[in-house]
């Protein structure tokens, strides 16, 4: 639920940050598309989730994968993208606009390939359909940091810039691990550290890309002040995610303790810091209407 109200934010909320955008002006169907998309793949992982915790189907390893993969590289992942073109879109010219569309494209028809393996086939067709939306991700991540050596070098656009760096990072690591399990080897690799992937992997999106991304948005869209702290928290969860990639790589089970605590830190300072703006949002909604209900549970 947290993860689907921060990846809606930009579109219910800021307005006012999207009017001021590029995309709002030049290219007003790029976002449309993408957040459009990026709710139907929602469907898709919301109907497999919930016929299975109801127990009204039990699904195979397969259709889990499907679930999980939707998700994180589905419609999340399309809504970061789309919450990075306009919060770098202002003041950029033609160029960054047709390149925003084409990557746009790319990233959808990907992510529908890539879902598509999923579901349909195993083997050496899912690190394939990887490997082409990670091309799509580089290219995303090419475009951020372009954007971002022009933008105001606000908390969030570091935040985000950093999240899409985790993320490029964990697609790269899905799929070597794809490539891994349908050839049973890794070029390079043992089969122990090889297999030490399928740990590395997972962590590299939750922490050191979701939650940052997360806390990047909802930066955004709260006008989170620009502060040492809120820049702090963007790195130190950037950080442990990049320790948490070691500690699960080499096993290392020290390194766990330092990264987890790390992410703790992290995130209740992000709350301490935005608290005043999570009150002072609720200051333009009735009492005990979805809105505040939604509010109240999901940013802290």
């Amino acid at each position: 639920f947290l993860i689907t109200f921060i990846g809606w934010l930009p579109a219910m909320f800021a307005t006012r940050e999207f009017s001021d955008s590029v995309l709002y002006y030049n290219a007003p169907k790029i976002a449309s598309i993408i957040f459009n998309l990026a709710s139907t793949t929602f469907v898709v992982t919301i109907v497999i989730g919930i016929l299975n915790g109801l127990d009204l189907w039990d699904p195979t390893l397969q259709m889990v994968l499907t679930h999980v993969h939707a998700g994180t590289l589905g419609w999340i992942t399309l809504a970061v993208i789309g919450s990075a073109l306009a919060m770098f879109g202002g003041g950029a010219d033609n160029k960054a606009v047709a390149t925003a569309r084409s990557l746009t494209m790319a990233t959808l028809v990907t992510v529908v390939v890539y879902v598509a393996a999923f579901a349909t086939t195993t083997g050496i067709f899912r690190p394939i359909a990887g490997t082409l939306l990670l091309i799509a991700i580089i290219w995303a991540l090419i475009w951020v940091a372009g954007r971002y050596g022009s933008s105001d070098k606000s908390t969030a656009q570091l935040a985000l810039y950093l999240a899409v760096v985790s993320l490029t990072i964990g697609a790269i690591l899905g799929v070597l691990l794809g490539v891994f399990v349908a050839n049973g080897s890794l070029p390079g690799l043992s089969t122990e550290r090889a297999s030490a992937l399928a740990g590395a992997h997972p962590a590299a999106m939750l922490i050191g890309y979701l939650i940052l991304a997360g806390v990047a948005i909802s930066h955004w869209v709260l006008k989170g002040g620009q502060g040492m702290i809120g820049r702090l928290v963007a790195w130190a969860l950037f950080l442990a995610g990049l320790i948490a990639n070691v500690a699960f790589i080499f096993e290392i089970d020290a390194l766990i303790q330092v990264f987890s605590g790390l992410q703790v830190i992290a995130i209740i300072a992000y709350i301490v810091h935005m608290w005043g703006k999570i009150n002072s949002s609720f200051s333009g909604l009735r009492p005990n209407t979805i809105d505040m209900i939604a509010m109240r549970i999901a940013i802290p």
